[in-house]
């Protein structure tokens, strides 16, 4: 029988008490939210792969956390379920995903001016469902941190808690960004569909959101990221659970990319004479006489980007110095013969092969930071963005983006309260200031999330591979 998506609605009515029921159901999942009195909860949870029940021992459903930009009052302001009121629900389903459906459940904020939507979704052959919220404030907010879950089980556990979000240190760059949280007993993975989230588990509450730190405008309405609840048949094979979801809504299949880099032979003294050299005589020896498939790509790394003292890159970044042709015309049909693509070396952050410049691009008003570039910058991103996609459209099939906030020693943040005279000083490993390094963190990533999807649009196939200075997150 063809799998169906079941909403069920199931209203009780207790003396003074008004409790109403909404169920997303397919053949491997269920959430089973309530109305009581008003209030928007999670009622349970049904893993029907592992015939497991999560019941919650508490449930907040959401947290967000504010300031009031104007007001005398540094404080910030705390609100979940419990200071909402539902005012109507409806049906739901993601415009992007038409067999998925689900409730919105419009929310109205007691006080501060707020108002909300909760959206829950489930397709009907996942055996993941995902929930956002959807904020409009009657007023200038700071929209510091979203939880789009909050929510307490007794089996909830946090299995990667290491945090070092550390501006100097070898091999003391462990942010802990974008982990999923599990359920050991009941077969569930818990997270965000962001890789700058921190998840994390206290005192058996979840807590699966991430830091934002900007402006919502008044009556404007902030989309937040999807939070996603995976199920598994055996809570002991919940990591391959996760792993088969995150195969199945990344953006490009996982494949075996064999390739060549120009690095390991000639650092970067490298140059279009040896490059083409090289991709022959591999081509030669592996395929023509050996009978081996071409290789995925052939990559020239660090050493063909002009930083010489007369560079200019005002107009455009990343510009190509006179060992290489300015299109890489020569490179192209070399490797074109020997049925690859070309890939090229890049370091967004302007750091290792690209340092030299960091001055040069302060003095053209570029966003530069003490050691690199800023992640957030607005004119040095967009210069960012307009080259790579230019080297794209040239048919550059592979970036490998070497140093986004830092790189193994050292990271900038770029923190517009930063204390010290340096955004890379060794006294930001300080906990205290995690929170804004982790403000920029999220911003940068959505940045860099941007820049890649749309290189993505120019080449639905493109690999990038992500090296120094980034942080694990599946």
């Amino acid at each position: 029988m063809k799998n169906i998506i079941t909403l069920v609605i199931l209203l009780v009515i207790a003396p003074k008490v008004m409790c109403q029921t909404y169920k997303i159901e397919n053949r491997h999942l269920a959430r089973i939210l309530q109305v009581t009195d008003g209030r928007l909860s999670t009622q349970s949870i049904v893993n029907k792969q592992a015939k497991t029940t999560l019941r919650p021992i508490s449930c907040d459903e959401f947290a967000i956390r504010f300031s009031l930009p104007d007001s005398k009052d540094s404080a910030d302001c705390y609100v979940s379920a419990k200071d909402f009121t539902v005012v109507s629900v409806s049906p739901y389903s993601n415009p992007q995903c038409p067999k998925s459906k689900g409730y919105r459940f419009r929310l109205q904020g007691k006080q501060h001016g707020l108002s909300l939507n909760v959206c829950y979704e489930l397709a009907e052959d996942d055996s993941y469902c995902r929930k956002h919220l959807e904020l409009t404030s009657d007023r200038d907010i700071r929209l510091k941190r979203i939880d789009v879950e909050a929510i307490a089980f007794e089996d909830a556990h946090q299995n990667y808690t290491i945090k070092k979000i550390t501006a100097q240190g070898s091999a003391q760059w462990k942010p802990g960004l974008g982990q999923p949280l599990y359920t050991t007993q009941t077969g569930t993975f818990w997270g965000i569909e962001f890789p700058a989230a921190s998840n994390t588990v206290d005192n058996h509450r979840m807590s699966c959101g991430y830091l934002w730190g900007k402006i919502l405008n008044a009556s404007e309405t902030y989309t937040s990221y999807n939070s996603v609840i995976g199920v598994c048949s055996d809570p002991q094979f919940i990591d391959d659970a996760f792993y088969s979801y995150i195969d199945k809504i990344r953006k490009r299949p996982l494949r075996l990319q064999i390739q060549y880099n120009s690095w390991f032979d000639f650092y970067k003294k490298v140059s279009k004479e040896k490059f083409i050299h090289t991709v022959e005589k591999i081509n030669n020896e592996l395929v023509v006489r050996r009978g081996c498939q071409p290789l995925s790509a052939y990559i020239i790394d660090d050493g063909w980007e002009d930083t010489g003292k007369q560079a200019d890159w005002s107009e455009k970044v990343w510009t190509v110095n006179s060992k290489f042709c300015p299109d890489f015309a020569d490179c192209f049909r070399t490797v074109q013969d020997a049925h690859s693509r070309l890939g090229l070396w890049l370091s967004p952050a302007s750091i290792l092969g690209g340092l030299s410049m960091v001055p040069r691009m302060r003095e053209y008003g570029f966003e530069a930071l003490s050691y690199g570039m800023s992640m957030t910058g607005e004119t040095y991103m967009r210069k960012l963005e307009e080259r790579v996609l230019e080297l794209a459209r040239m048919g550059i099939s592979y970036f490998k983006f070497d140093g986004l906030f830092g790189h193994l020693n050292i990271r900038d943040f770029d923190i517009p309260d930063n204390p010290f005279p340096s955004s890379n000083d060794e006294r930001l490993n300080d906990s205290r200031y995690d929170e804004s390094k982790g403000y920029y963190l999220s911003a940068g990533t959505e940045r860099l999330m941007q820049i890649f999807g749309k290189l993505g649009a120019v080449n639905p196939d493109i690999f990038i591979a992500i090296t120094n200075g980034a942080y694990l997150s599946p």
